[in-house]
């Protein structure tokens, strides 16, 4: 154990600090004062103890433990009762009094902290956080270890090595990060507290992989992964991940400046590519020192203070306001960050280079869900920051070296149940997770000073409620940040003054107790208020030592009673094809509180309600679908608040919706461009209906000039009489397409086929209603190889390496596959070619390929890696070529090769003569 005091100094100090992340170094100067910039930043003299709580202190000396580059975890409850917060459990019958009959108070449950581990993946560390007891069971190493049968290791996709933990505790999930470049992604993994006998445990089925690391998905099922807007790459090395004050899911690359966003994450279907399609990069980190490309910006951690998220970059943290908002409706869908879109903010007042993370406790759906959270913690690799009233950028508290030194910070834990001296757990490798067992968790605990009332709270604001009483009363939801000073909290005073004086109260003091989860909310409904009379609001914070003086006065707030909406106006209908667009305008008047929807409701025949549509209160128009063609419908529209619901809109004008009577069919041929004499020659006839009307009927003609072989049709049906192919589809939707596939067999000389669609009706008759008839024929010429070489052959190549992730310096064999896919022709002069990247090295003596081929190394150059070359004289139909080597890698990175073939035939399909294989040494 040791006891670790900070005194901070008071006048502007500067320190030089050189920050190594891999082979990433920076030199910052880090300066301390009391104003910097529009930053104001008060030190604060905080104590700490410092305890070895998990892992090995010095695996050189005490040896190696089981955790390895612990990672920025969360505390979960299970729940079974806490041995250690509940009392002493009866004698007899081992019960606990708040388990006794007649009970009014719940247990404290069990807590464990769940963290990611590299060696051992996503686990639970046991005894529970509330042990008081830390004696370590050998020196210098914890008495906490991670529980190996709670650990998942792996899922589909391969090796599971997660970062950043964030929890949703409304719904038991937990999401992380995976390190791995080339594996698993953003993780999302069902937690129930009721498992291992209430300790709380895994579900290791049902993990779902939301998003891949690579540009397509992963074996996991995983969405392909987002691309940077600025330079259309994949990032690389998630490393970040956190659950915004809106509900989604924000992720960042350690390599990566883009911030991207998972919306609806706990019913996010990885498997549907429209929520694939629905993630979208709406911030961009703050570091563009280093250029506008790729390498502009990295994000080590993500956490959320209110609405405001903060970042830890390459060189310091960074902060958008209002981030939430960020490519959505609410900022004209404007991207936040550099190079494009709306800046963010540096904070180089208090941490340099955060490159082990930044988490705060700001919790989503709990513990206490109306905490917006007040502390950050901001981590280099030596040291932790502890920064409290981070909501208020210009009025921070810093705390520098919380905890004291370390070798390596792998990551912080914050043990959110005492909001005003919070504990955190910093976990350590001093080998950067190169050799297991060699981590360690640090249990933090704030020692506050001699007892006293807590600090005066800040950032008091006053908005409307829905009244729970009568309607003579008036009433406000008052919000307020808590502000720390190492002493405990249990409650808090709201009081109510005429904004007139500042001084009359005109209802008595409001007492803010503490909630079942022992934290007193920060947030409270005033009742029994004036109505039409401007009031303000002050809040101070108690404990047992007394009651801290009020804060400043809120703004003035003027009570008023909502009521639902004025009705909306201005409704228009306009008719479709079995839908109307209907549009309308807000109503006059909210009521005092925000439209929070709208309802449409489509009445047949002006008086008869058949259908409702109900859509966002930010929305003022919708298509209205899934009506009947032929009908007379009008439409009313309701506008609701948290007060209730309008009367209905005057009616919109009255509209019959209709197919459109206009049909564009269309016609497109494909085949090969030359084939032997004497072969089969399959052409693909495509129609299809560009509408926008749906078509009764439509057929098909083709005059052969070779012999029918075959043909198939994906709609109706088709023959054939002498010369004559024909086909009938019947009716086609707009929109809709269909093909046929005809086969012939060529003779000696050059043919062409040409296909021709017609529009008719249901009797067969020619409809003169096709707006482009120039588009309803189509034609291909097929010519015949001529000369003793020239022969047609479709000859394709495929690759892979047999390590997706070689570890730098090691040897990875790469296989490639040359195929002469038709099974007539012999290909003359097949041959491979790959460019090496300039940092892989051939294996001397690797290079080999089957068929009688000869293989050539040429030397790399300034701008290239070496050039290999394989050629074989011929190729015979259906076979393969097989191109084998070994290479090494000096780098770490994602590097591609591509590899290339060519022949002396007249290949039929150029698109598959190249292949590229991307690697990701690490």
């Amino acid at each position: 154990m040791r006891l670790v005091t900070e005194k901070q100094p008071s006048q502007t100090t500067a320190r030089k600090v050189s920050i190594c992340y891999g082979l990433l170094c920076v030199v910052v100067l880090l300066a301390f004062a009391a104003t910097a910039g529009a930053q104001n930043v008060t030190q604060l003299n905080v104590p700490t103890t410092t305890q070895l709580w998990a892992g090995t202190q010095d695996w050189n000396q005490f040896g190696l433990s089981s955790v390895t580059n612990p990672t920025a975890g969360v505390i979960l409850a299970g729940t079974a009762p806490s041995q250690f917060t509940n009392g002493t459990p009866d004698p007899i019958t081992g019960l606990f009094a708040c388990q006794q009959p007649g009970a009014t108070a719940p247990c404290n449950p069990v807590r464990h902290l769940w963290y990611g581990d590299a060696s051992n993946g996503l686990c639970r560390i046991d005894p529970e956080v509330d042990d008081p007891d830390m004696t370590e069971p050998s020196p210098g190493i914890g008495k906490f270890n991670n529980i190996e049968r709670t650990c998942i290791g792996f899922i589909q996709a391969g090796g599971f090595a997660p970062q950043q933990l964030t929890y949703d505790a409304l719904h038991h999930i937990i999401y992380a990060a995976d390190i791995p470049r080339t594996a698993n992604g953003i993780i999302r993994v069902l937690y129930d507290p009721s498992g291992d006998g209430g300790q709380g445990a895994t579900d290791p089925i049902h993990v779902v992989s939301l998003m891949g690391a690579q540009g397509t998905r992963n074996a996991a099922g995983g969405c392909p992964a987002i691309t940077d807007p600025r330079t259309g790459a994949v990032p690389v090395q998630m490393f970040a991940a956190t659950l915004g004050p809106d509900g989604n899911l924000y992720v960042g690359w350690a390599r990566d400046g883009a911030i991207a966003r998972i919306p609806h994450p706990d019913t996010f279907d990885p498997n549907s590519d429209a929520d694939c399609a629905s993630i979208d990069v709406p911030i961009f980190a703050s570091d563009a020192r280093l250029g506008a490309g790729g390498a502009a910006g990295h994000t080590f951690g993500l956490a959320w203070i209110g609405h405001t998220l903060f970042g830890a970059d390459n060189i310091s943290p960074w902060f958008k306001d209002n981030a939430d908002q960020c490519f959505t409706a609410a900022n004209g869908f404007n991207r936040c960050g550099p190079v494009q879109g709306i800046g963010t903010e540096i904070l180089g007042t208090f941490a340099p280079g955060p490159q082990a993370g930044i988490v705060s406790d700001f919790t989503y759906n709990g513990p206490d869900t109306s905490y917006p959270g007040n502390a950050l913690f901001a981590s280099s690799l030596g040291s932790t920051v502890r920064v409290g009233n981070a909501s208020d950028v210009n009025n921070m508290i810093v705390t520098p070296q919380f905890g004291g030194a370390f070798c390596f910070i792998t990551g912080v834990s914050v043990d959110t149940s005492n909001l005003a001296n919070e504990t955190v757990y910093i976990g350590s490798d001093c080998t950067q997770g190169s050799i297991n067992g060699a981590g360690a968790v640090w249990k933090i605990t704030p020692q506050p000073p001699a007892g006293a009332p807590p600090a005066v709270p800040g950032s008091v604001t006053a908005s409307n409620s829905t009244p729970p009483g009568t309607p003579a009363t008036g009433s406000a939801t008052v919000a307020w940040i808590p502000s720390s000073n190492g002493q405990a909290l249990t409650g808090f005073v709201v009081r109510t003054v005429l904004a007139s004086d500042g001084v009359t109260q005109p209802v008595p003091d409001f007492v803010v107790n503490p909630g079942g989860n022992g934290v007193p909310p920060n947030a409270a409904l005033i009742t029994g208020l004036p109505l039409g009379t401007a009031v303000q609001f002050q809040v101070a914070s108690s404990n047992s030592f007394g009651t801290s003086q009020f804060s400043v006065l809120s703004a003035p707030f003027t009570p008023f009673i909502p009521t639902a909406p004025s009705q909306p106006q201005g409704v228009v209908a306009t008719a479709g094809n079995k839908s109307a667009q209907v549009a309308w305008s807000a109503p006059a008047s909210n009521g005092g509180l925000p439209v929070t929807s709208y309802t449409i409701t489509a009445q047949l025949n002006g008086t008869t309600p058949v259908a409702n549509l109900t859509v966002s209160g930010s929305t003022t128009g919708v298509n209205f679908t899934g009506l009947t063609n032929g009908s007379l419908y009008n439409f009313v529209v309701f506008a609701t608040n948290a007060a209730g619901a309008s009367a209905a809109s005057l009616p919109s004008n009255a509209v019959t919706p209709s197919a459109p009577n206009i049909q564009d069919i269309a016609v497109g041929i494909t085949g090969p461009s030359s084939i032997n004499a004497g072969s089969f020659v399959t052409f693909a006839i495509t129609v299809t209906n560009l509408g926008p009307g749906d078509a009764p009927n439509v057929t098909l003609a083709d005059s052969l000039t070779g012999n029918f072989v075959s043909a198939n049709t994906t709609q109706g049906a088709c023959g054939v009489s002498g010369a004559q192919f024909n086909c009938t589809f019947g009716g086609m939707l707009a929109g809709s397409s269909l093909t046929v596939n005809l086969t012939e067999a060529i003779g000696s000389s050059a043919m062409t086929n040409t296909a021709t669609a017609t529009l008719r009706d249901l009797s067969g008759n020619v409809l003169n209603q096709d707006p482009s008839l120039a588009n309803n024929t189509a034609s291909k010429t097929v010519n015949i190889n001529s000369g003793t070489n020239n022969v047609s052959a479709d000859i394709q190549i495929t690759g892979s390496a047999q390590n997706g992730g070689p570890s730098v310096g090691a040897s990875d064999l790469f296989t490639w596959q040359v195929k002469n896919s038709t099974g007539n022709a012999n290909a003359p002069n097949v041959s491979f070619e790959a460019i090496l990247p300039i940092s892989f090295t051939l294996v001397p003596g690797s290079l080999s390929a089957n068929q009688g081929a000869g293989c050539s190394v040429s030397p790399a150059t300034p701008t290239q890696g070496q050039t290999l070359d394989c050629l074989t004289s011929s190729l015979p139909g259906g076979q393969t070529m097989i191109v084998t080597y070994n290479v090494t890698t000096s780098v770490a990175g994602t590097f591609g090769t591509t590899g290339k073939t060519t022949s002396g035939a007249t290949d039929t399909q150029p698109s598959n003569n190249s292949f590229s294989v991307n690697i990701q040494p690490k």
